[in-house]
């Protein structure tokens, strides 16, 4: 017969009440029949237990074996397996709860018997360790199911919390005990959901029907305890990890910033003090623009040599590197964090991205607050005062920021010496055309070293690396001043003959901060001429359009310049901006000779500290020279840091090299062969710019020289070597260099004509030892 269970009514709630009187009173009647089985279970397994411990080498007392078995057969559905206990597993035979905890993983999933009735047979039970809290537990089959759990602690040890690392959660088997045990309804009814914290839904589950059977609440009401509950404990799990992640943040300089709809303003300060107080430190006001010092290769330079005779990419250096609202927003993302309040009641918030309008005013307020920078240092140098400065940081007296260990070695020779080290130790095996140019190699490290502290509009000159032949050396001593000022190879530009061109490069020099480049290789045979290059040897600063911007920037010239080719030369206004050093192999193969220094990169790493203290000895050398004697050079503040120091040590004055460019200067030499033609022909006579083109133009004049029709016009064509000038470009000449000495000759201008047929025309006149 089939009985439908579903077509029979609901228990009412006397009925209820009623049923489990008379199951309380059968389980009342059976107890001391259950007492006595019990007691009987735990008299015999005891001494098993205590043999078995034996066996294992554990002690154990008869009263702790008791009080084991006793655990092993009390608690309902969840029981207890403490430290002496044996699990017989299937494949590996009776194995200690303690040897268990010592490789849990060993044992996951592994079969066993039944730890109450082992007799029972094999594959009644199997072990499980929870991933999540490192609990184990031994699920049996038998006896309707029963969860062992295993604990790694004598037996007596208080086990109510489930793991040490989490106070708040709470044992299954402690809870459902608690609910069977307390006779408060309402007791049950206010806490019973606060102990399922860390339960899965399987765990909340069971403690849930069995409080809806001790309190006959609704199911429903159980429910939305349940769930309200959940949404309380995701709350307190959001702001707990809001609160830790704040504290990290903090403890790494980041700053949380509460975005407000009509506070913009001061998530501007916020965001702009985060970024000033940042820990990195390294933005500043650069040109009137924000920038950051960054180390990176450079981008606007090439390397000397290629990257296959390199053997590895250009290695980073402290460059300058712009920011617009793009990096800005990188930067500040860094040391600050926007946020937005999510509920104010239980104050949670949430991070959200930078809103363009906070960056800009960002932006534009640490442009405002940051210090200027004038350029970057990576050696130490020589101040004012000439006392060495070798602290790293920024100068807030020089806006130069020194990024430098700071160590410059102990050099114990005088300035003398150190002098005579530099020339002989440092540019030794160079093959110098004179002691003067080794000098001038020297003034150059010198220069080099100081040059960014020359910013008061004087200028510093640049230097020539020439030589008649390829192999020479000039690369090699340009690389060895970088290896020893910067300690690391030298970076070179293009160089363009077209202004326009020229003027982009040396911005992007300018941009980057560079603090020396050269333009290597030029063309033989070529003279250095450039506009843009001559302004920014002579000036403190240069002006132009800023790369990919419209806007006109400008920027420090505060740059070693150097150039690098075979039988260079310079004329014009470079006579008095650049040293030439000559070097000269005097072999038909200087490719071919060998040095001591075979890896002059090494050496000159090697040697760096003592190359740099050495420096500092001779430029403080300077110190109150007496410089009557000395013709001043353009560029004062260069001689007194870098020219005199080494004329009072030496004697050698490297401001020879401009009056030997001057007396070499090819354009100087035809200049002064045209004005001696001049005086040969007009001798002191005033003449006008079209009566000289007369004269060179026609074989009969009125003059009546016709045999010097040939030479002048071989003197205008050194001049202007594309053919006879018009009047207009020949005047506009000439009115360019009166009364400038050409050798012994001097042009000189007398007004201008009132006859009517010539009126206005400019009247010049060549004479010769002028005030001599």
């Amino acid at each position: 017969m089939i009985l439908d269970t579903q077509c029979l009514p609901d228990l009412t709630p006397e009925e209820k009440a009623a049923y489990k009187s008379i199951v309380q009173a059968a389980m009342d009647d059976a107890a001391p029949d259950q007492k006595k089985v019990k007691d009987q279970y735990i008299e015999d397994e005891a001494p098993k237990l205590l043999d078995q411990a034996k066996a294992a080498g554990d002690s154990l007392s008869l009263e702790d074996a008791q009080k084991t078995v006793w655990a092993r057969v009390e608690g309902g559905k969840h029981r207890d397996l403490y430290r002496g206990e044996f699990i017989i597993f299937d494949k590996f035979g009776p194995v200690p709860v303690n040897e268990i905890w010592k490789n849990p993983d060993k044992y996951h999933k592994a079969g066993a018997s039944d730890p109450q009735e082992p007799e029972l047979g094999r594959g009644k039970a199997k072990l499980y360790v929870n991933q999540k809290d490192g609990t184990i537990v031994l699920h049996s089959f038998a006896h309707g199911g029963i969860k062992y759990f295993l604990h790694d602690v004598p037996v007596g040890t208080e086990i109510n919390k489930r793991s040490d690392s989490n106070k708040d959660q709470w044992s299954v088997k402690y809870v459902l005990a608690w609910v069977e045990s307390t006779d408060d309804r309402r007791a049950i009814l206010k806490e019973w959901v606060k102990k399922l914290r860390g339960m899965d839904s399987n765990e909340q589950e069971e403690i849930k029907l069995a409080v809806q059977e001790k309190t006959q609440a609704k199911i429903s009401i159980l429910n939305k305890r349940l769930r309200d509950q959940q949404v309380a404990w995701a709350k307190q799990d959001r702001k707990k990890a809001q609160t830790e992640k704040s504290q990290a943040r903090k403890a790494n300089g980041i700053t949380e910033i509460l975005y407000q709809v009509n506070g913009t303003g001061d998530c501007c300060h916020a965001a702009s003090k985060a970024l000033r107080d940042s820990k990195e430190g390294l933005i500043y006001r650069y040109s009137g623009s924000l920038i950051k010092i960054v180390n990176k290769p450079p981008t606007n330079v090439r390397m000397v040599k290629s990257k296959a005779d390199l053997s590895a990419e250009y290695p980073p250096m402290p460059l300058i590197s712009p920011l617009n609202l793009e990096t800005v927003c990188h930067e500040v993302e860094k040391f600050a964090i926007l946020q937005r309040v999510v509920s104010e009641k239980d104050d949670i918030r949430e991070d959200i991205p930078w809103t363009r309008q906070i960056l800009k005013g960002t932006l534009a307020l640490t442009e405002y607050h940051e210090p200027n920078l004038i350029g970057i240092v990576e050696h130490p140098y020589v101040d004012d005062n000439f006392q060495p400065v070798t602290d790293p940081g920024y100068d807030p007296n020089t806006g130069l920021y020194k990024c430098f260990n700071g160590n410059i070695g102990t050099h114990s020779q005088n300035a003398d010496q150190a002098l005579v080290w530099l020339t002989e130790e440092w540019a030794a095996e160079f093959p110098f055309a004179s002691e003067l140019d080794r000098f001038a190699a020297v003034a150059a490290l010198l220069t080099g070293m100081q040059r960014r502290l020359i910013v008061d509009g004087s200028g510093c000159p640049g230097f020539l690396f020439t030589a008649p032949e390829r192999s020479s050396g000039k690369t090699t001593l340009a690389q060895l001043i970088s290896r020893s000022l910067y300690g690391r190879p030298m970076a070179a530009a293009s160089y363009a003959d077209d202004d326009a061109e020229m003027s982009k490069t040396l911005i992007g020099l300018f941009i980057e901060g560079q603090p020396a480049v050269m333009f290597d290789n030029l063309q033989e045979g070529a003279v250095i001429e450039s506009n843009e290059i001559a302004k920014a040897i002579t000036s403190d600063s240069y002006s132009g359009r800023w790369l990919g911007q419209n806007k006109i920037v400008t920027l420090p010239t505060s740059t070693l310049w150097l150039f690098s080719g075979n039988n260079i030369s310079v004329c014009g206004d470079f006579n008095s901006r650049i040293i030439p050093i000559e070097l000269d192999p005097r072999t038909a193969n200087p490719d071919q000779r060998r040095f001591e220094r075979s890896d002059i990169a090494a050496w000159a790493e090697q040697n760096r500290e003592k190359t740099l203290s050495a420096c500092m000895k001779v430029i403080r050398a300077g110190q109150n020279f007496d410089n009557a004697s000395a013709t001043p050079s353009r560029f004062p503040t260069w001689d007194k840091f870098i020219r005199f120091p080494i004329l009072k040590i030496a004697g050698v004055d490297v401001a020879e090299t401009f009056q030997k460019n001057k007396m070499s200067d090819p354009k100087l030499e035809g200049q002064r062969a045209f004005f001696e033609t001049w005086h040969e022909v007009f001798g002191s006579e005033l003449i006008t710019v079209r009566d000289f083109l007369k004269a060179a133009q026609q074989s009969t004049t009125e003059y009546g020289r016709t045999e010097y029709e040939e030479i002048l016009k071989e003197a205008l064509e050194d001049i202007f070597p594309g053919g006879l000038p018009t009047s207009k470009a020949l005047g506009k000449w000439l009115g360019s260099v009166k009364n400038r000495f050409f050798g012994d000759y001097r042009l000189e201008s007398a007004g201008k004509i009132t006859a009517r047929e010539q009126k206005g025309s400019a009247l010049y006149r060549v004479r010769q030892n002028v005030g001599l």
